[in-house]
């Protein structure tokens, strides 16, 4: 059985024409996903280019207060993360 790449490693695959590729997630910008993807000759050369150019594993995501409630969560998140619409 194969051995499985931790959570934010990325994934490593070959193509057809015997290339490897690598892509790591990158998280979000402007509301679109961000990706590295990365080639090379062989496995170990991919998984070398994933490794330096991945963030510093844990990523810190924002956190909302221990006590918030769901009235004050929607509020924040309509008036920070949702463009306005004309009427």
């Amino acid at each position: 059985m194969g051995k499985r790449r931790g959570k934010g490693e990325g994934s490593i695959y070959q193509r057809e024409d015997g290339l490897w590729i690598g892509a790591v997630d990158l998280g979000w910008s402007s509301g679109k996903r961000a990706r590295k993807v990365v080639n090379g000759r062989t496995r170990a050369e991919v998984a070398k280019r994933l490794q330096k150019s991945s963030p510093p594993w844990p990523r810190v995501s924002p956190s909302a207060p221990d006590r918030m409630t769901v009235e004050a969560y929607l509020s924040d998140w309509i008036s920070n993360r949702v463009p306005a619409r004309e009427p």
